[in-house]
């Protein structure tokens, strides 16, 4: 029996990070449905994408560019995402390619299968199972992980780092080096916070090894591949503002968002540019939740940043599984303790910032971590009742048989609970672009090309959800869906006067014909322009918009 469960454990050893991988991509794609971009940042990224896919940093500002200002993205001095390069520039082989959704699966699948590799080497391949599942099932996986979000990137990164780490420190080659300073360099180049989180507990272990070894040369050569990544960034800022030293975020803060950075106090520094509706609810939220992001209020906003990261993560029964995630800290091997340093430098680096705590996107990449501490946990509480103390001895697969039924067990549960998840948050997803898909067949039934839509949003609608967009050739697409500025509508139409004009409605999610050419003064709508400039944003109402859950 016990040849038959040492040769279970090493064919799932063998097969398993293959099999997770596979698995992960068809969750992904099941939970995705038709892969669309739904949130403003998601829109940002894949249009930068296929920006980079024409060889370009940047395309030129458009014409009025207020009309086709979107959040998230420049206008001024030139079209691009305001976020660093890194995801974009690797979505954009899907993009050139026609698929954008490309990257991501294969992300999801390095991710998927470095998880499952990674905890079987420093555990067993039970623990991997178990770990794998519950990271593939946590809510939070299933609602983030189908997306363009640049999470998706730092997770394939930090993982890759931590294999890297761990084939360096076994075989002594420098080739592992560098390939762990790429993969920490290119999620930083991604997302810098969070990457910086997980690379300073690495760079503890890094060098205390190369001190032990006297590997400086290997160092050496890691920092200077970092360093050629890193350079991309003076790069990316020359190349889209005009000067190395300014980046697209604090173009972008500095014409819309003046307040969105960390702290505990609001710049009351007004937006350099007039605000477009979308633009504008977001400003006030935003605004909204800085006000509230107090030093006095930060124990309740931490307190409701973990119990919305614990309740996607656990959910459900699995509420029960959180003492085991703290024995797994215990328990856990030297690497998935630096790990989990990582991941609670990586949330305590959110605290300044001000967001929503049912916007837990912020922390995808901690989420692969506590899986496996909280899969470590319920094995060394099935071993220790077999009787294993010595912590070398606790996670050997061929030793405690009933720290591995302990684990099927869980992994039973998961498994059980998993249709329902799953069904659960591919409703939501749906629900949420219920809208976008009804607008965009609209958009394709248009019975005259070439043609502006005007779109009016609704007081109440949900701001994150796009409809305007840029274009890689704005001048060359058939349909421009711009905002709907009332008085000012009639300038952008003569700038295009072969174009139809439509008006669509969200408010009854009507597209009808809009002879903009016929109006005068504000007669396509009452009252003033909803096109301000905040002068001073003290004193801003609290917004009612629904928010982000």
């Amino acid at each position: 029996m016990t040849d038959r469960f040492a040769d279970i454990e090493r064919r799932l050893r063998r097969l398993g990070p293959w099999l997770a991988a596979v698995a992960a991509v068809m969750v992904v794609w099941f939970m995705w449905g038709d892969a669309r971009p739904v949130y403003h940042d998601e829109d940002s990224y894949v249009l930068q994408a296929e920006i980079f896919a024409r060889g370009r940093w940047t395309v030129p500002t458009p014409p009025l560019p207020e009309f086709f200002e979107q959040p998230h993205v420049l206008s001024v001095p030139a079209v691009a995402s305001k976020y660093p390069p890194g995801h974009a520039l690797l979505l954009s082989g899907g993009a050139r390619a026609g698929w954008v959704a490309l990257a991501p699966l294969l992300l999801t699948a390095i991710a998927s299968a470095l998880l499952f590799a990674l905890t079987a080497r420093v555990t067993n391949a039970w623990i991997a199972l178990t770990a794998w599942l519950l990271w593939i099932t946590a809510p939070i996986v299933l609602r983030y992980q189908p997306s363009y979000f640049s999470q998706v990137t730092t997770t394939a990164c930090i993982l890759g780092s931590f294999w890297s780490l761990l084939r360096w420190r076994e075989t002594g080659r420098r080739a592992w080096m560098l390939v762990m300073a790429l993969a920490i360099a290119f999620g930083g180049i991604t997302r810098p916070v969070s990457m910086l989180a997980f690379a300073i507990p690495l760079g503890v272990v890094v060098i205390g090894e190369c001190s032990r070894r006297r590997a400086w040369t290997d160092l050496g050569a890691g920092i200077a591949i970092g360093l050629a990544v890193v350079a991309i960034l003076p790069l990316w800022a020359q190349n889209t503002t005009g000067s190395w030293k300014e980046t697209p975020v604090s173009v972008y803060r500095r014409q819309y968002l003046p307040f969105d950075k960390l702290g505990f106090s609001v710049d009351t520094t007004p937006p350099s540019r007039s605000l477009t509706p979308v633009v504008n609810e977001m400003y006030e939220e935003f605004r909204a939740l800085r006000e509230r992001q107090t030093l006095a209020a930060l124990p309740a906003i931490v307190g409701d940043r973990i119990s919305h990261l614990a309740e996607q993560v656990f959910s459900g029964w699995k509420k029960l599984l959180v003492p085991f995630m703290l024995l797994g800290v215990l328990a856990a091997p030297a690497v998935l303790r630096t790990a989990a340093a990582g991941a609670l430098l990586l949330f305590i680096a959110h605290v300044p910032y001000g967001h929503e705590a049912s916007w837990t996107v912020y922390y995808l990449e901690t989420v692969p971590v506590l899986a496996v501490l909280t899969a470590c946990g319920v094995w060394a509480a099935g071993a220790w009742l077999a009787g294993a103390r010595a912590r070398e001895r606790i996670f050997a697969a061929a030793e405690p048989r009933l720290a591995a039924a302990v684990s099927l067990f869980f992994c039973v549960l998961v498994v059980a609970q998993a249709p329902s998840t799953l069904s659960t948050w591919r409703s939501r997803r749906a629900a949420t672009i219920q809208g976008a898909r009804h607008f965009t067949q609209l958009i394709r039934s248009l019975p005259e090309e070439p043609a502006i839509v005007f779109v009016r949003y609704s007081a109440d609608r949900p701001h994150w959800v796009n409809m305007v967009h840029n274009h890689t050739d704005i001048m060359g697409e058939s349909v421009w869906v711009v905002h709907d500025l009332r008085a000012h509508n009639r300038a952008l139409a003569r700038l295009a006067p072969g174009r139809a004009t439509y008006l669509f409605d969200e408010a009854d999610m009507r597209l009808l014909p809009y002879p903009v050419h016929a109006l005068s003064g504000n007669a396509s709508g009452a009252g003033d322009p909803p096109m301000r400039r905040v002068p001073d944003a003290r004193g801003l109402p609290e917004t009612s918009r629904r928010p982000r859950t």
